[in-house]
């Protein structure tokens, strides 16, 4: 089973065995054939998605979705495929008690009304987190990380 440390991939970028150079051929070798019904330049498993850009070569994002809202996609998080380690990043990840462990991220600014969207990127790891409201926890919480070139 694949290990995948979030903390780790937040602030470094790497995911297990996986990064910014994975290849297409790298990732399913390792995983396997992606889940049917994906996006066609997606590689995807579960909540984890490699954007693979139409090419056979190194993806141009890596993604984790959080479950978030109501989405009806959850039926397991996180995905069983994977050993997960999610340390301060198990759901749901409340924006305002992350701040304070997001060294290195900046905050973008983004135009949304009432906060309602927040990203931190992190331009050394080149890692973002994007955080919407939630209105299960009346909150803004984490539902996407997400490692781009």
């Amino acid at each position: 089973m694949i290990e995948l440390d979030l903390e780790r991939f937040i602030h470094t970028g790497k995911l297990g065995p996986f990064d910014r150079s994975s290849t297409r051929a790298q990732i399913e070798r390792l995983l396997g054939a992606p889940d049917v019904g994906g996006y066609p330049g997606f590689a995807i498993y579960g909540n984890l998605a490699f954007d693979l850009c139409d090419s056979d070569g190194p993806p141009c994002r890596i993604q984790i979705g959080y479950p978030h809202q109501n989405w009806n996609r959850w039926e397991e998080w996180p995905d069983a495929r994977f050993k997960w380690i999610l340390g301060r990043f198990d759901a749901p990840v409340i924006v305002d008690k992350t701040i304070p462990i997001l060294i290195g991220f900046y905050e973008e600014e983004v135009e949304s009304s009432n906060d309602t969207l927040r990203i931190f990127t992190n331009p050394k790891t080149k890692v973002d987190l994007m955080f919407e409201f939630d209105a299960e926890y009346d909150a803004v919480t984490l539902s996407n990380i997400s490692a781009h070139p």
